[in-house]
């Protein structure tokens, strides 16, 4: 099946000061990339692609991507052969989607890519005007190390746009089926966790989701008066912040959490049998942050429900943001 390609763009900074200052849209996803590596891990995955793209209307772009690196190693004629047997194999899911019915009214583009996927990825994004990308995740954990999966790890680290990981304790679905019931955005009011917030309440607000907002903190306070204060001054914050997006106070409920911040959220999430956790993340880290990134890690891979990753994208000094590429 022939893939268009969209006019590339460029979000520049003074786009973004617009858009921290202004009540933004309603969140649509328009072009959604499903990664797939035809596993079963992906099928399950594929499953949430589709039914997001059913109710916003969107086109599904079937996405393989291969490391073309030991083909090379035997002749290019290998390479292209590796090419063409992931064509068949996307070609063959595509069908099969058509054939189950599972692709009626959806229009759905397939993409077979190898090389860089640090260089290739971004370069998709912009030019198809990825709104989201859909990835699975095998889940894998260690003491000192995490891992998703190679070509997840570069996904959930480089795409621009939201991600939306499926992992392996995944036991709810609402997201796939109808839209998310329950919806956990935990924020900590710092810019990484702007572009997030606008999601977490314009979807809560899509669905009627009942929306909690959650602070860790990492540190008890030394006594029980300032924790107690700690304690109010937070939940105000929270309050002001639902109060900021005009959301329902009767579908929002502001909490605050201590210790580890990964382990908060997993249990809260559960506590609260959220169908969605809505995770921000700041566009200019790497695996070195011990800070950020296992926290991030743990979520998405120890998640009884989908987490959606949005980026906040920084403005650069040639006027971009953080992520997007050039024309």
């Amino acid at each position: 099946m022939p893939a268009t390609v969209d006019e590339p763009h460029t979000i520049t900074a003074e786009d973004y000061k617009a858009a921290q200052t202004s009540q933004p849209p309603a969140i649509a996803f328009h072009n959604i990339l499903m990664a797939t590596d035809f596993s079963k891990c992906s099928d399950r995955a594929l499953g949430y692609a589709i039914g997001i793209a059913h109710r916003y209307g969107a086109t599904l772009h079937l996405f393989h991507w291969f490391d073309p690196t030991a083909y090379q190693l035997v002749g290019p004629d290998a390479v292209q052969a590796a090419r063409e047997a992931a064509w068949r194999d996307i070609q063959q899911l595509d069908t099969e989607l058509i054939v189950k019915g599972l692709l009626r009214n959806i229009q759905d583009k397939l993409l077979v890519a190898d090389g860089e996927l640090s260089e290739t990825l971004p370069r998709i994004v912009s030019e198809r005007t990825i709104d989201l990308v859909v990835i699975s995740t095998h889940g894998r954990t260690g003491w000192k190390k995490l891992i998703l999966g190679s070509v997840a790890e570069t996904i959930f680290r480089q795409a621009a746009c939201p991600v939306l990981t499926i992992g392996p304790n995944v036991t709810r679905s609402r997201v796939k089926d109808a839209g998310p019931r329950d919806i956990l955005f935990p924020t900590d009011f710092s810019l990484q966790y702007e572009a997030a917030e606008r999601y977490a309440f314009s979807l809560a607000k899509k669905y009627g989701s009942r929306l909690t907002l959650l602070h860790v903190l990492e540190h008890a306070p030394e006594n029980i008066l300032d924790e107690r204060d700690r304690l109010l001054q937070t939940k105000a914050r929270l309050r002001g912040l639902a109060d900021l997006r005009e959301a329902a106070m009767d579908s929002t409920d502001c909490l605050v959490k201590s210790g580890p911040p990964a382990d908060a959220i997993l249990r809260t999430a559960v506590q609260k049998r959220a169908d969605l956790i809505v995770l921000g993340i700041r566009s200019r880290q790497g695996l070195s942050d011990r800070l950020m990134w296992p926290n991030a890690y743990r979520v998405v891979c120890e998640s009884s429900c989908p987490v959606l990753s949005v980026r906040t994208l920084e403005p650069r000094s040639d006027g971009r943001l953080d992520g997007t590429t050039k024309n």
